[in-house]
C-alpha cells in the first residue's frame, strides 16, 4: 500500500459532508441536473486549457446547488486528456447527444 491509500483509508469512515458557510452540500443520491453554462479557460500556466463546465441541481430541496467540473481536454499529460475525453462522453450521453462537437450542445438539458 502507497502513501496515497493510506491518507485515503483516514477518512474511509467519515460520513459527514464538508460545510462551507454560505454554500449547501447536497447528500449523496439521485439529483436532476444540467449543464448550464462552459467555457474554455486557459490554465494558469499557460500550457494548456480546459473545459469549465457549471452544473445545477435543477429540482428539489438543492434546486440551484450549482459546482464546476474542469475536464482537461488540451493539456501536455496525454492520461489527462483522455479521464477528460472520457468524462466528456459522459456528459454526451447523459443529455442523448453523443456526437455533440461542442459543450453549447450540452447546454440546459437535464439528466440523473
Amino acid at each position: 500500500m502507497n502513501d496515497n491509500e493510506n491518507e485515503l483509508e483516514e477518512f474511509k469512515d467519515d460520513q459527514t459532508p464538508a460545510q462551507m458557510e454560505g454554500y449547501p452540500v447536497a447528500p449523496p443520491g439521485w439529483y436532476p441536473t444540467m449543464v448550464v453554462a462552459g467555457e474554455k479557460k486557459q490554465t494558469k500556466d499557460g500550457q494548456g486549457a480546459y473545459a469549465n463546465l457549471q452544473i445545477q441541481i435543477i429540482e428539489g430541496d438543492y434546486k440551484g446547488t450549482t459546482w464546476f467540473h474542469m475536464l482537461n481536454l488540451w493539456n501536455n499529460n496525454s492520461k489527462a486528456v483522455n479521464i477528460a475525453k472520457a468524462q466528456l462522453n459522459c456528459y454526451k450521453h447523459a443529455v442523448g447527444k453523443p456526437a455533440a462537437k461542442s459543450i453549447k450542445e450540452l447546454l440546459n438539458i437535464p439528466f440523473l
